[in-house]
C-alpha cells in the first residue's frame, strides 16, 4: 500500500514539473510579444492570467486528486481486511459452539467436523472425516434415516429439529437432533450440506421418565377403588374419568368425557362448586369438601371432595377424588336415632313403671271409697269417672312399657296370615267405607313366635294412622311374604338393620298424604305426633316399634310427600309349627 502511494506521488511531481515548464514558456513568449507590440499585452492580459489560473488550478486538482483516490481505496482494503477478520472470527466461534458443527459433500461423507464431536460421541474430528452420518448410527436407525435423508436431498431443501439416534464410540446410544442447509458453488452446483447436531439425550431421557410418570399415574388412577376424575378447572369441563367415577354416577365414558359440569348436572349446587374453585385457586388444594351429587338418574349422594391442581400439556388441570359418604352419614344417623330412642325408651319404661304404681294406689283408693258408698250415690258417680280415667292411665303405661319393650308379652307360634285374616273384618269397620282394603298374602307362609295381642294391636295402630293420612278415601294394602336377609341390612326410617336369618314381612301401604324427611324421622319417638291435640296421644307407632323389637324383628317406614306412606314389619320365623296344625 506504501509503495502505491510513493508512485502516486512522484508521477504528481513529473506532471507538476510539465505544469510550471508549461507556463514559463507561455510567460517568456508574452515578453517576447510585449517587445514586438506593447498593445498586444494589454489586449492579452486576462487571457494570459486565466490560462495562469487554470495552469495552477489543474497542477492543484492534479497533485490532490491522485492522493484521495488512494486514500479511499487504501480505506476500502483496511475496512475489507477487518470484515474478513471479523468473518474468521464468527466462523471461528460457530465452529467452537455447544453444538457439533459439520459439513459433507455431495456423496454424504463428512467433510469437516468440529471438535465438539469429540464431547458428543467420543471420536476426534479427523475420525469422523471420511465416514458418513450413517456409519455412526445403529443398523435400525441407519436405514430409517438413510431414507428420509434420501427424500430431502432429492429436493436439495434445507431440514431442521431432525431427530436421530448415533452410537458413542463406548457403544452407548447419544440422541441427536439435526439440522442443516445445502451448500452451492458460484455456478449453482450441489456441493453438500453444512449443519449442526445438538445432544439431546438429557431431554428425552427426562421425557422418558415423564412418560413412565404419566403412564404410572394413568393406572393408578384407572385402578384406583376412589373415584377420580380430571377436569378444566373453571367450567369443569371432564377430560378423564375412571371406573370407579362411572359407576358411581352412572354413566358411560362417551356420555360423560367433554361435558361440563352444568352439561352433566353433576353438581346439585353449582354455588357450592363455585366456593370450592375459588378455595381451590386461592390454596392450589383442598381436603375433605362436603358437597351433594347428583347421579345421572337424579338421586343425590354425599361425597367427601378432595382437589389438587396438577399441570397436562402445560396447562393447569383439576384432578378430583370422591369419597361417597352416603351410607355412613345414613348409618350415623341410624344409630344416632336407636341410641335416641334406647334412652327415651329407658326413660319411658322407669316413667311408666312409677305411674303405674301411682294408678295402682289411685286405683286401690277409688275402689275402698266407692265401697262406702250405696250405688245411688251421686259421689258414686264421680268416682266412676275417675276410675276410668285410671284405666286409661293404664292402658296409656302399658303403651309407653311396649315401646321400651319393658312389657310382659306372651309369646306363641303363629300364623300371621291366619291373624291377619281374623283382623280384616274389624280394619275395614274402623276405617270406613271411603276407604279400600286390599291384601296380598303369600300362601304357606311359615310361623313367627309372637304375643299375637301385641301383633293385632300394632297392626289396628298402623291401619288408624293411615286412615288418619287419608281423609278423603284411598287404599289401604296389606301383604305378607317370605323375605331372606344374608347379611345385616339397614333399616329404612331411622330403624336399626335386622340380623341375617328368615323372616315374614307383613307390609301396610296407604295412598295418603306421605310424611316429610323431619317427620319421618321423628316418627317412632313417644308422644310424637302431627294431628291436633285431643286427636292422638303419639304412642301408636312407638309401641310398633317396641312390640317389634322385643319380638326379635324391626319396623321400618318408607314415606315421600304426596306419594304415601309402607310401614314393614319383619318377625323372624318360629323354630316349630304350632302343634294344631
Amino acid at each position: 500500500m506504501r509503495s502505491r502511494q510513493v508512485y502516486a506521488i512522484g508521477g504528481l511531481i513529473v506532471l507538476t514539473v510539465f505544469a510550471v515548464a508549461g507556463l514559463w514558456e507561455f510567460l517568456l513568449e508574452d515578453r517576447v510579444l510585449a517587445r514586438l507590440n506593447p498593445g498586444y499585452v494589454a489586449e492579452t492580459a486576462d487571457e494570459h492570467w486565466r490560462y495562469v489560473a487554470v495552469a495552477v488550478g489543474a497542477s492543484v486538482v492534479s497533485l490532490i486528486a491522485p492522493l484521495w483516490l488512494f486514500n479511499h481505496l487504501g480505506a476500502r482494503q483496511a475496512r475489507a481486511e477487518e470484515a474478513l477478520a471479523e468473518s474468521r472470527e464468527r466462523l471461528k466461534a460457530f465452529a467452537e459452539n455447544p453444538d457439533w458443527v459439520w459439513e459433507i459433500d455431495e456423496t454424504g461423507v463428512y467433510t469437516y467436523a468440529s471438535s465438539r464431536v469429540h464431547d458428543f460421541l467420543g471420536y476426534t474430528p479427523e475420525e469422523v472425516i471420511g465416514k458418513a452420518p450413517f456409519d455412526l448410527m445403529p443398523p435400525d436407525e441407519a436405514a430409517r434415516m438413510a431414507k428420509e435423508f434420501a427424500a430431502i436431498t432429492s429436493e436439495r431443501r434445507s431440514f431442521s429439529l431432525l431427530e436421530n439416534v448415533t452410537l458413542h464410540r463406548d457403544g452407548h446410544r447419544v440422541f441427536m437432533e439435526t439440522s442443516g442447509v445445502p451448500i452451492f458453488d458460484k455456478r449453482g452446483a450441489f456441493r453438500g450440506y453444512r449443519g449442526i447436531d445438538r445432544d439431546i439425550t438429557a431431554r428425552k431421557q427426562a421425557e422418558a421418565a415423564v412418560r413412565e410418570s404419566e403412564a404410572r399415574f394413568a393406572k393408578a388412577f384407572q385402578a384406583s377403588p376412589a373415584a377420580m376424575a380430571i377436569s378444566e378447572i373453571d367450567d369443569g369441563r371432564l377430560l378423564d374419568a375412571n371406573a370407579m367415577w362411572l359407576s358411581l354416577w352412572g354413566f358411560t365414558r362417551g356420555e360423560a368425557i367433554g361435558k361440563t359440569a352444568v352439561e352433566l348436572h353433576n353438581w346439585a349446587d353449582l354455588e357450592q362448586r363455585a366456593i370450592f374453585v375459588e378455595r381451590l385457586k386461592r390454596d392450589g388444594s383442598i381436603r375433605d369438601f362436603e358437597a351433594i351429587f347428583l347421579t345421572k338418574g337424579g338421586q343425590e349422594r354425599t361425597v367427601l371432595l378432595a382437589g389438587e391442581t396438577i399441570e397436562i400439556g402445560g396447562e393447569p388441570r383439576l384432578l378430583l377424588v370422591f369419597h361417597d359418604i352416603t351410607e355412613r352419614q345414613s348409618m350415623e344417623r341410624r344409630l344416632r336415632h336407636v341410641q335416641k330412642m334406647e334412652v327415651v325408651g329407658q326413660l319411658a319404661g322407669g316413667t311408666a313403671h312409677d305411674f303405674n304404681n301411682l294408678l295402682q294406689i289411685i286405683q286401690s283408693s277409688i275402689d275402698l271409697a266407692q265401697s262406702q258408698l250405696d250405688k245411688d250415690d251421686r259421689i258414686h258417680i264421680y268416682l266412676e269417672n275417675a276410675m276410668e280415667a285410671a284405666r286409661r292411665g293404664g292402658r296409656l303405661t302399658h303403651q309407653l312399657l311396649s315401646f321400651s319393650r319393658k312389657e310382659t308379652l306372651n309369646p306363641e307360634i303363629v300364623r300371621p296370615a291366619a291373624l291377619i285374616e281374623g283382623l280384616l273384618d274389624l280394619i275395614r269397620r274402623s276405617l270406613g267405607e271411603t276407604i279400600e282394603v286390599e291384601t296380598r298374602l303369600e300362601r304357606d307362609l311359615p310361623t313367627v313366635r309372637i304375643d299375637p295381642h301385641g301383633l293385632e294391636n300394632a297392626l289396628v295402630n298402623i291401619a288408624f294412622n293411615a286412615k288418619a293420612a287419608m281423609p278423603d278415601g284411598g287404599r289401604l294394602t296389606i301383604a305378607a311374604g317370605r323375605r331372606h336377609v344374608e347379611q345385616e341390612i339397614a333399616g329404612a326410617g331411622g330403624a336399626d338393620s335386622p340380623p341375617a336369618g328368615d323372616y315374614v314381612e307383613i307390609n301396610l301401604t296407604d295412598t295418603g298424604c306421605g310424611m316429610t324427611p323431619d317427620v319421618l324421622e321423628h316418627a317412632f319417638e313417644p308422644f310424637f305426633t302431627t294431628r291436633e291435640v285431643g286427636e292422638g296421644s303419639g304412642l301408636g307407632l312407638s309401641m310398633v316399634y317396641g312390640f317389634a323389637r322385643q319380638s326379635g324383628g324391626i319396623v321400618t317406614l318408607e314415606s315421600e310427600p304426596g306419594r304415601g306412606t309402607r310401614v314393614c314389619l319383619m318377625l323372624p320365623t318360629a323354630a316349630k309349627e304350632p302343634s294344631d296344625a
